[in-house]
């Protein structure tokens, strides 16, 4: 079906237009790419770039960057580290300043439209609340530099889950252990006796599809298999914050985006959880685990 027979104004918006996702190597990027030969009148082109993000050009080469400077239209900065348990330095140089970099890049920019930046939702996991708006940094980003830089020989500081896809690229695809899957994969074939929790405790997961969806959408209105019992004690040691306990994330504002789409849109871009049947989805989730991380490994 080309863009011009197809009714979605989604798809619509990226005719013609080049896009530059940032992080296409990981889990999120995967699938956004994947969505990409799923539907090609959705994006017409994608500028994949796997580098390091904390380097002084990004890792980026010139001809490149000349390319996004000249025929870019919008921007999916999702390279980052989601290792809560990794050295704060490293995740503050990936997270913090490749950020930064990207923003500045992104405003060199000469045709942009859109700027879409990925982050998880626990960025604010001291607020039982979290509400779609902006919240000011707890401390200044020079300040936390300057620790960190004095700390560089310290112990590690100790201190979201995206789920399989439910639809695309196919029911269950995943391709790492990382977030919740290891956990309920361990719970479900009896190598993980509890995780700490509460019965009345909300779940906060979401298909790694329907973010990339989501992303896709929000854009155009811019103007190693667990075997070992000890590893298993270290995830479930560095998830306990996040199991133990509900938040709420308000979402009126996805909400009304969501309602106001035509429904072909509706139909080539599900990102609506309240639409999600969540048992024959968790039983693809194993099903795509055996198919797509056990095997592999044997």
């Amino acid at each position: 079906m080309s863009v011009r027979q197809c009714t979605s104004t989604v798809a619509k918006f990226y005719d013609g237009k080049s896009v530059f996702v940032t992080g296409a190597t990981g889990f999120v990027g995967k699938a956004f790419t994947r969505i990409r030969k799923e539907k090609p009148q959705a994006l017409t082109k994608i500028i994949p770039v796997a580098g390091d993000l904390a380097l002084p050009n990004l890792g980026i080469e010139r001809h490149d960057e000349e390319t996004i400077l000249q025929n870019v239209a919008v921007v999916f900065n999702m390279a980052a580290s989601i290792n809560f348990t990794a050295p704060l330095q490293h995740n503050f140089k990936l997270n913090v300043e490749g950020t930064e970099k990207m923003l500045d890049l992104s405003r060199r920019i000469r045709g942009l439209e859109g700027f879409v930046h990925f982050s998880t939702a626990f960025c604010n996991y001291n607020l039982q609340v979290s509400e779609e708006v902006v919240y000011p940094p707890p401390a200044r980003w020079e300040d936390v530099y300057k620790f960190l830089e004095n700390n560089r020989n310290g112990k590690e500081l100790k201190k979201l889950l995206i789920m399989p896809a439910l639809a695309e690229p196919m029911a269950g695809w995943i391709d790492n252990w990382q977030g919740s899957i290891a956990l309920l994969t361990a719970s479900a074939n009896g190598r993980l006796s509890g995780i700490l929790g509460a019965d009345h405790n909300i779940s906060d997961l979401v298909p790694v599809d329907y973010v990339a969806n989501m992303a896709i959408i929000v854009a155009t209105k811019c103007t190693k298999y667990v075997k070992s019992l000890a590893l298993l004690a270290t995830l479930r040691k560095a998830t306990q914050p996040f199991t133990g306990r509900s938040w709420q994330f308000r979402s009126e504002r996805a909400q009304e985006l969501i309602r106001s789409l035509p429904p072909a849109d509706r139909r080539l871009f599900p990102c609506d959880t309240t639409h999600i049947h969540w048992r024959p989805y968790l039983a693809a989730c194993f099903r795509g685990v055996q198919k797509h991380l056990v095997r592999k490994q044997k």
